[in-house]
This record gives structure tokens, sequence and C-alpha cells, in this order.
């Protein structure tokens, strides 16, 4: 039902949309089998309690009774003018349907609102709607006039239908219903306002009370109540005379509600004026009213209505005429002096207005004055110009206004042209070309000038330095100093606009800068008498006159002097006296050496005593000095095929030539060049560069002069060249391990690391010294020299592989005290065979540790040890045996003594970096605390000085000053980031050293301390305590605290509790929190 409502709706606002701007409309509702059917549901009830059924549009069955309802019919400012009911019919019965009914009720709330109903068809004295009996195949249309039916209300049901906006149609029983169309004229609705107030004093009005009917639509009545506000009096109502003689009216002067009305007379339909309220004004409190409806009903039909604004006349104030104004850009402003005309000026408010802002802003026009005489102050914004329409306006208090207008011309004056310079660079001379880009920074006319042009110009005090005047294009400064110019000049930059003077304007602005062109000094000249210079090694002292020409200074620098003149040269060891020239006359003298060969490249470069570049180009000389060449190859015995590098070879004979020794390359060749013609001895070595000897050969060397092996090899030939010492081989073993130690550079004289035979020998037959031959070069010669290595039995000459401990390792902290006595044993584990030799380097902080001696512990006491401590901070031990009685297994080898030199707070690290058994990397190391480590963290936490204290303060102390809680000490230290920090402030949770008088006595008040955490990396740390004996500290994780120490009585005490007031140093060995509680 609602559906369908809501449907018949929708076609009643559009009829009544397509409609509304029609003073009068009619509308048709057509109702058929196509449109849902929603009749009343209580009509449905009513038909029900007929014993009736209800039948549809069309329907043919006898005996049901058709119902329909039309809903809305009422539209807003519109009332329903005439209705008209169509229904198209059929009967379906004969004789009985004379009986059928049309039935039109308006049911409300489940009752009977109101009704009509009529026969269908007449017959004898029962007459119906048609004037003829309604019988079985008769169709019609029936079409009823509702102004014409008359209901049980003793109204036409046209008034009920107007009134409730619906009507119900049932047709019984025997009649078809085809169609129903109802048909709807509408007329625009009356609707109240109230007129022009009319004033009837200064204080009275009366305000009429209109009626719009338009469509001349009948009235029976009024109900009206008006609102006319606080400051208004109600003095009554009378009707109009339209009215007055056949209606009635009551009216309330309390609450301005009234009702006009006449029940008895015919409709009023008329439009106008239909009565008068008399009201009364208060003007002291008000000068403007309010009046509207609060009820406006006609007919008891709420309606439209229109107030009412009424406001006491008032005459507006009146300017004076101002006349248009002319000042000068920039100048003071104007004053204007005006008259206003009100009965109340001091009560009126200004408003001021300019048509131009950007020339004259609204708040720079200002209105001053109490009385009618006035002042405008007009300011223009600055560096404006132009002309703009002013505007002021007076408002009295009731909103009325005067207004005046003028027009102020604002006449230009020229504004000099605005820019900014940047600060020139100082350049040095000889600079070249130089250009700046944006010179001129933010370059503008002046102020609202935009419109001008400005023409640049740059000027020197001083035009002599340049050798391109400065100019500026396009804000670039470009300029060239002259060459070698240099001095300080102005630098004047000036702007000039087209804008004139006129009025004192300005058209030109310049500033002023330094422009410095430094001086820097040129580099002297000269040239060479010649270039090259050819010699005999035995000609003596060779001088050439004026070898220098053309010696100048520099341009522009006559004033300076030479300061030296300089001949550097590449084999300074060819001449008994160096090449040199003489600065007073410019000679070049210099000696050869005797029997020299080569050539010489002499740079000669004069200086003079300026600053900066006073050096010359460099200019060279070629001495040569003719002679032979010797040349040749080194490679191993065994295969004659590997090659040697940095064998050493010397030449020696005569006592004359004694050149620099030349080295093998890697490919085992060397070259001597340019030889005098002479008799030589060549004499060939090598040095240890790569330590290729061991403690295994030194004891293997034992063995083989002892005859304990039997050698061959290049083992037989190290065993030869020893084996007539007395006694055989005393000294051949220890002094390899001497060499391996690193005490020796090379073996020497009769110790010789390397014996040399030529390429052609057919015996391997080693002397007893390095290799020396004698040659006459008396043509150039080509040597190959077989290279022998001596004294490397165990198996160096071969590459050697990587060695790797095969322990993993750890380090240990240690903390020592200056002036201690450090014993480190050294220990190895070698279980696999017997131990012929050991070599061992260890580095250690020499500025910690002073090394003492070595001793030997069983059952290496029976060994050689060859030890080099020569090189502060390095150690290189060499253990040997020449007596074939070996140790085996696991056992400590000796202990290295050390004193602590080291001050308090320094640490650093000791270090195992090679441990060898056998030549193979071995077990061992440093040995603390029954374990073994590769690495020893040193730390000297000795306190400071005499007369010092550690303590901590247990207590949130207040003060925290040194001197409040140690009043005799003079000065306190913390230990952070492994260092000592002077403090003036103690803290609870730290340890400090705190230096004091005599009586040592510190103490400090506060709440207790009574818990501590703290996060420590590894390292040595000097904490405090808390307000608690006996504390055991806590780690997290567990395990890192690997020792504590505390000081008592001039030494450190070791300690697992801590003690109240008391710090301690603690080792921690992984990173935890610390715990106190």
């Amino acid at each position: 039902m609602k559906q369908i409502k809501t449907c018949l709706l929708c076609l009643l606002a559009i009829l009544f949309a397509s409609q509304s701007a029609l003073a009068e409309n009619t509308i048709s509702i057509t109702a058929n089998s196509s449109t849902p059917q929603t009749p009343n549901p209580a009509m449905v009830t009513f038909i029900s309690e007929m014993n009736a059924e209800i039948a549809g549009f069309g329907e043919s069955t006898p005996s049901k009774w058709f119902a329909f309802s039309f809903d809305n019919l009422n539209q807003p400012n519109q009332v329903i003018h005439e209705i008209k009911l169509h229904l198209h019919l059929s009967a379906l019965s004969e004789n009985l349907s004379y009986n059928d009914m049309i039935l039109l009720y308006l049911f409300e709330n489940d009752e009977i609102f109101d009704a009509w109903d009529s026969q269908i068809g007449s017959d004898g004295p029962t007459t119906g709607i048609l004037p003829f009996r309604w019988e079985l195949g008769q169709t019609h249309t029936v079409t009823l006039n509702l102004r014409e039916l008359m209901c049980r209300l003793n109204k036409t049901l046209f008034k009920a239908v107007k009134e409730k906006g619906f009507l119900d149609v049932i047709v019984q029983d025997d009649t078809m219903v085809h169609q129903l169309e109802l048909e709807i004229l509408y007329k625009d609705e009356a609707r109240l306002s109230m007129g022009e107030a009319i004033e009837i004093s200064k204080t009275v009005i009366h305000i009429p009370l209109m009626v719009h009917n338009p469509d001349h639509l009948e009235i029976q009545g009024f109900d009206f109540q008006l609102s006319i506000g606080n400051n208004a009096k109600d003095m009554g109502f009378c009707l109009s005379d339209q009215l007055n003689q056949d209606y009635g009216s009551e009216y309330n002067m309390d609450n301005h509600k009234g009702t006009i009305g006449a029940a008895d007379l015919p409709f009023f339909s008329g439009d106008g004026e239909i009565g008068v309220i008399k009201i009364q004004l208060n003007p002291p409190e008000a000068r403007t009213y309010s009046f509207c409806y609060s009820l406006a009903q006609v007919d008891h039909r709420p309606v439209r209505s229109n107030g009412l604004v009424y406001s006491i006349p008032n005459l507006p104030p009146v300017i004076e005429f101002i006349a248009d104004q002319t000042i000068l850009e920039d100048s003071i402003g104007a004053t204007i002096s005006f008259t206003v005309i009100d009965e109340n000026p001091s009560s009126l408010t200004w408003t001021t207005l300019s048509d131009d802002q950007a020339l004259i802003s609204d708040s720079q026009i200002v209105v001053r004055g109490a009385n009618a005489n006035k002042q405008l102050l007009v300011t223009p914004n600055k560096d404006a110009h132009g002309s703009a329409n002013i505007t002021i306006v007076a408002r009295d208090p009731y909103g009325l206004e005067g207004e005046a207008d003028f027009k102020l011309a604002v006449i230009n004056v020229n504004d000099a042209p605005e820019f900014t310079l940047q600060t020139l660079p100082k350049i040095d001379e000889d600079s070249g070309q130089q250009n700046i880009s944006d010179f001129i920074v933010k370059m503008n006319p002046g102020p609202n000038e935009s419109d001008q042009t400005i023409e640049v110009l740059a000027h020197v005090d001083d035009s002599s330095l340049f050798s391109k005047i400065p100019e500026i294009n396009d804000k670039t400064l470009s300029y060239m100093t002259g060459e070698n110019r240099f001095g300080s000049v102005n630098l004047t930059v000036c702007a000039k606009d087209n804008g004139g003077t006129l009025f004192n304007g300005v058209d030109q602005r310049c500033e002023s800068q330094p422009l410095l062109i430094s001086p820097v000094n040129d580099p002297p000249e000269f040239s060479l008498k010649t270039n090259k210079i050819e010699c005999d090694a035995i000609d003596g002292r060779i001088t050439l006159n004026n070898f220098l020409q053309d010696v100048t200074s520099g341009p522009y620098e006559n004033g300076q002097s030479l300061q030296s003149i300089k001949a550097e040269l590449d084999h300074p060891e060819l001449f008994e006296q160096e090449p040199r020239i003489s600065l007073s006359n410019y000679e070049l003298s210099f000696t050869p050496r005797a029997m020299s060969v080569g050539e010489i490249i002499v740079t000669i470069r004069i200086q003079d005593k300026g600053d900066g570049n006073n050096t010359s180009a460099p200019q060279t000389l070629a001495i040569s000095m003719k002679g032979y060449t010797l040349s040749g190859n080194v490679t191993y015995y065994h295969d004659r095929k590997t090659p040697v590098p940095e064998v050493k070879m010397e030449l020696s004979d005569p006592v004359s030539f004694n050149p620099s020794p030349v080295f093998s390359d890697s490919s085992g060749f060397f070259i001597f060049k340019n030889l005098p013609k002479e008799k030589y001895t060549i004499q060939v070595s090598k040095q240890n560069n790569n330590e290729p000897l061991s403690g295994l050969d030194a004891s293997l060397m034992g063995e083989i002069v002892i005859g304990a092996i039997e050698p061959d090899g290049c083992t037989r030939i190290a065993g030869n060249i020893f084996r007539n010492q007395s006694p055989p081989g005393s000294s051949n073993y220890s002094n390899i391990a001497l060499y391996a130690a690193n005490k020796r550079s090379y073996l020497n004289d009769d110790l010789i690391h390397w014996a040399f035979a030529l390429n052609n020998c057919t015996e391997l037959t080693p002397t007893r010294t390095a290799y020396r031959q004698d040659i006459d070069l008396n043509e150039n010669k080509a040597l190959n020299i077989l290279g022998i290595f001596l004294g490397d039995i165990s198996g160096n000459v071969a590459a050697q592989l990587p060695k790797k401990q095969s322990l993993d390792l750890q380090s240990v902290d240690i903390a020592l005290l200056q002036g201690d006595i450090m014993m480190v044993p050294l220990k190895q584990t070698w279980e696999s065979s017997e131990v012929k030799g050991v070599d061992i380097h260890i580095t250690y902080p020499d500025q910690i540790l002073e090394y003492q001696k070595y001793e030997k512990t069983e059952p290496f006491l029976n060994y050689s040890v060859e030890i080099n401590s020569q090189t502060p901070g390095k150690i290189k031990l060499v253990i040997f045996s020449g007596n074939s009685n070996y140790s085996s297994g696991s056992a400590q080898l000796g202990q290295l003594f050390f004193k602590v030199i080291g001050s308090a707070g320094q640490s650093d690290i000791m270090q195992c970096i090679q441990f060898d058994v056998n030549e193979l990397a071995g077990n061992g190391g440093m040995q603390w605390d029954g374990n073994i480590f590769e690495k020893m963290r040193l730390a000297v936490i000795n306190p400071p000085d005499e007369n010092w204290i550690m303590i901590s303060i247990p207590v949130h102390a207040d003060p925290t000053s040194l001197t409040s809680i140690c009043p005799t000490a003079s000065v306190a230290y913390a230990y952070e980031n492994q260092d000592y920090v002077a403090v003036d402030n103690l803290f609870p949770g730290k340890g400090y050293w705190v230096k004091t008088g005599s009586d040592g006595i510190c103490n400090a008040k506060g709440n207790p301390y009574k818990y501590h955490i703290a996060k420590l990396l590894p390292g040595w740390h000097l904490i405090g305590s808390i307000d608690k004996d006996n504390v055991t500290p806590l780690t997290e994780p567990e395990g890192a605290i690997a020792e504590m120490y505390t000081y008592k009585n001039g030494a450190y005490e070791r300690t697992t509790v801590i003690e109240t007031g008391k710090a301690y140093w603690i080792k921690i060995i992984k990173s935890c929190y610390l715990i106190l509680q």
C-alpha cells in the first residue's frame, strides 16, 4: 500500500509541478487495471464486515464490492476549487442491478468521517444516478460533481475532501468498474502580508493587514497573531471598511492574536486590506523595528505571510565638496580640510577607499576631528606615483551614509637606480683574462620605474695596470691586467637611468671598490753556454768561464739579486768534486773521479731573493765519460736455470775506482756500465733478506760437523766448508743461529753464506771466501756465475708455504705495576718428533716493558740460544743444538724477564708473531696462569703518584664537589676510556684516585646509594661501591669478571668482594652489565 501511495503522490507531484507557473490548473488522475489498487485499510475492514470481497478493475465476478482510494489530493500553496469523479461502469446482472450503489466515503482512524452514497439505476419509486434501470449488458460513464453532493454532516462532499485531502470509492456489488478518473481544479490559496506602514506621528504608526486572494477564493474567516518586539506597544486592531459591515473580529492586545469571521454571511472573496493594527514606537530604544505574523490562517489552513521592517526616518550625513589634489612622490602626503553636515557629527564612523591600493592603501587615508570640521590625511606608498580616486564615506549610527569623491595625483620624482656589487676578489699578477659573472646583483631603475632604461659605466683611476680596461656588459665585469703589472686601483661603477632630474629627481648612482693586483715573483731566467761536455776521467779539474748567460731576475724585478745557483746530478760518485757554478762570475767547475765511466745529467736552476716562484726553469747539462761494460747473470748451481735476485756484485782493484755495488734483478741479471779499461777483481755475496736460515739449520749443521749425519748435495758442500775449523765446526752452527736471529746482516769473512763458481767449472768445490775473480777488462765482458746456496740444508731453497699455528691461541689481559719484574714463560707442546730447532719472534710495547734477560729451563738446558733484542719492542730467539741430544714432548723452553717502566694508564699488546718448531708452525706461545697465549694485553694500573688513595662515594652526595667531600685533597682522577681524567665532582658508582693531605680524610653526606648497574666493555675499569659491605659483584651475562683488585697500604690486593667507600680495579673479559645490590 505504501508503494501505491508513493506512485500516486509522484504522479500528483509531476502534474502539479508542470502547472506550478499557473494561477490555476486542472489535473486528472486516472485509475484502471494497470494501476495498483490500494484501498484504505479502514474501507477494507468495512467491506469485510459486510461479508463481501473486493473486486478489481474489470473483474466480472458478481457479489464482489469494488474499492479504491485517492490519496494526497491537497497541494502546497494551492486549494481545491472543483472536483469531478468519472466512473466507467458495466452491469453484471439483470433486474437486480438497480440495487447497486456508488458509495463515496472518507474513512479516518477506522471510522467514517463523512459519506455520500446513491444507487446507480432508477426503477419506479427508487431513483438513482441514472434515469433508467441498470441491467445486464449496459455500460455507462457516470460523472459526479462533488460540490453538488451533500454529506451526512450537512456539508458538501467537496468540502470534506478539500479538508481531508483524500477520497474512498466503493461500488456495490454486481457492477464492473473499468476505470476511474478524478478531475481536480486547483487555484492559488490566499496569503496574508503587511502593507507599508503609515506614519501617524513620530512615535505612532498604523500597519495594514493585507490578504492576497488573486483567484478570489471564497474565504469564511482569518486567524492571525503578530510578533511586534519589545520596543513597540500594541494599541489595538480595527477591521477594514470592506469587512466592517458583514464580519466580526476579536483581538487580544496582550498576545496580539486576532480572529475575523462571518459564519452566517456569504464567503469573502475579495483581495486587499482586511484591517489595521495600531503601534506605538519607543525611539530612544531603537530606530528600526521588525513585525511579522507568528500565526497566519485562512479558513483554519496555515498560509504564507510576509512581515515588515520599519525604520524611523533619518537624514543622511552630507560631506561638502572636496577638490582634486596634487602632490609629489615621496612627499609627506596631503592634509585636506572639509566639513560634514549631520545632527551629531561626533557619532559618525568613517570608511576610506582608494581604487589604487598600490598607490594609496585604504589604511593610509585617515579622517581626524571630532566636530563638523574634519581633516583628511592621505599618505601615498613609498616610491609610488600615479593617480587614485579617493572615496570617503560617513555613516551615522542608524546606517545612513553620505560620501564624497575626489582624485589625488602623485607626480613621479625619479629615484636613482639600485644595484649591488659583488666583492672584487684579489688577483695575482699575470692572472689573464678576468670575467666576473653577475658582478652587478639585483639592478633595477628604481622603485616603480621598471619602464626606464639603464646605462652602466666602469672607470678605474689608473688604467696603466691594464691591457684591457675594465668594462661591464650584461652585468659581467671583464678586464685583463698588463703583463707583469701589479698595484691597487679604485674601480667605480655608475648606473644612470633615463628618468631625468625634474622635481629634484636623481638619475645616477655610483659605487666604488678597491681592485688589488698582488705582485707575483717571476722566476729568474738564464741560458747555458753549452748543453753537452765530453771528457776523460783522468782530465783533472775542468772549468768553463761565463757558463751561465742572459741571466735576469724577472720582468720589472731589476732590483732583485740572485740568491743561489743549484746543480743537481744523477751520479755524484763519478766526481772527486761535483759540478758547481760560481754566483759571482757564473764559472762552471768540476773534477771527475779517476777511471770513472758514464754519462751524468746535471740539472741547473737559479734562485732569486723574491717570494713565491723564485726558482728558474731547469736547464740540463750532459757530461759524458767513456768506458767499458761488464754484464752477466746468476743462477742456482743445482739446475742452472733458477735465477737468484739481489746477489751483490762488487768490483775492487784498482783502488781509485770504487763504484756502488750492483745487485742482480729478478731475472738474475746484473750490469756494470762504462767501466774504464783496467784489471778488476769481482766479488759476489748475498744478504739474508728473506731470513732463509733457522734453528733447525744450525742444529743440522752441528750434526754434520760432528759427523752425526753424512752430507750430500748442498749439505755436503755446506758441511765441507768448515771441517778444518779447530775444533771442527765450532762456530759454524752458532753463526748460522746468529744469522737466523738477525744478529748478523749476512755471513762474511770466513763465515760465508754463499759460495759461487763460474758456470764452466767442472767441480763444485767451494772456496773459504766469497767467490772472487780477476778480470783484465780490455774488452766488454759477459760474466755468468753459478750461485751455490750454503748453510740451508733443511729445504729453504724451495718455496715456503704459509704457516698457521695448530692451536687456537687466546689472549689474556694482565695488570702491571710500575717497577715490577714481569716473567713470561715460553712453552711448546710439540708431540710428533724431536725438537731440533725453535724460532720465536715476539713484539712487546717498549714504552711499558724493558727487556732484561732470558733463562733456559729443563729440559732445554743443553740447547744453545741466540737472542736478538737489539731493536726495542722486538725479540728474536733461535734455539738449537749441535750435539744430537734433542728433547721431545710438551715442555717449557725458558722464560723472558721484563721490567715494567710504563706510567699509570698506559696499555698495549704483547704478541708472539712466530713460533716455529723444526721450521713448521708449532703449538706454543707465552704462558700465563697455566695457559698458553698468543697475545697479552698489558695495562699499567699503579697509582699516579705517592699519597694517593682509592675511594668511592656510596651516597648521593650533596654537595658533590671534591673540596666539600675531601677538604685536604688537591686533585682527583677517574679512569675512563683507558686513560685517567681529572674531575672536580665525585658521584656514586665510580672509583677515584684522590691525592689528599696528611690526614687523608674524606666525608660525604647524602642519601644512601643502594643499587648500581652499568654497561661495561672488555678491559680494565675503576668502579665504586654501594652503601653495603661484602657485596659480590654480579654480571649479566655471567662470568664476565676475570679478576678484581683493591689498593691497600701502597700495594694492590686481589679480592672478590666490595666494601663500602672503597674503589676497585675490575677486569672485564666480555661485554656485560655490572650489578651491585
